[in-house]
């Protein structure tokens, strides 16, 4: 560790703070499900946002590895590209009421299985590593390089959190979607569905 901050490869003010959105985002996920008041639900979406952004920005203003000029080209392209798949499977295919479910009925919402979520159970996951793959390729930041691997380490654990405890009591059909598709790993059924599902609306 002493050494990586020597060679500055490595923040940890930063990477905590980045860290700290994943953990603010389940409070928030927890607080939506049993519908707690607006203003704390409005607190714990501002403050994980908050963190989360400022902590990407602030890893981006450290010292660089030298880039050649197509990394900057590769780079835009997968940040590009993550971009439209968390557009998809974060707004896009979600339907309305997601995170809020009627009141006092926290299990009564049901499961997104149309595209990307017919493909796996978790499909942002990647989605986020090809967007932190992109911007250390774009940006060669030193402080990306490790605290981008803890975020997305972050976010996997958050998954798996959901996965097991929190989205079986969110969504009332959770145990029969496990059980079609795959958490993270596609196999050729859930690609089939997912390209057959790609343009269905919400």
């Amino acid at each position: 560790m002493t050494n990586l901050l020597a060679e500055n490869y490595f923040h940890p003010g930063i990477t905590l703070l980045g860290a700290a959105a994943f953990i603010l985002f389940l409070a928030w996920e927890f607080a939506a499900l049993y519908r707690f008041g607006k203003g704390i639900l409005s607190i714990l979406k501002g403050f994980s946002l908050a963190s989360g952004i400022a902590g990407h920005i602030l890893a981006l203003t450290g010292p660089r590895f030298p880039r050649e000029p197509e990394s900057l080209l590769i780079g835009v392209v997968m940040i590009c590209l993550a971009g439209y798949l968390l557009y998809r499977s974060l707004i896009a295919e979600l339907p309305g009421g997601t995170y809020t479910p009627p009141a006092g009925k926290p299990g009564r919402r049901k499961t997104c299985r149309n595209g990307t979520y017919a493909l796996i159970r978790h499909p942002a996951l990647w989605w986020y590593g090809l967007f932190l793959a992109g911007l250390f390729i774009f940006s060669g930041a030193k402080w990306l390089l490790i605290s981008g691997v803890v975020w997305w380490l972050a976010n996997f654990l958050l998954v798996v959190f959901e996965d097991i405890y929190l989205y079986p009591v969110m969504f009332n059909d959770y145990l029969s979607y496990k059980r079609q598709t795959p958490m993270l790993i596609p196999n050729r059924n859930s690609l089939s569905k997912c390209l057959k599902t790609w343009s269905s609306k919400k």
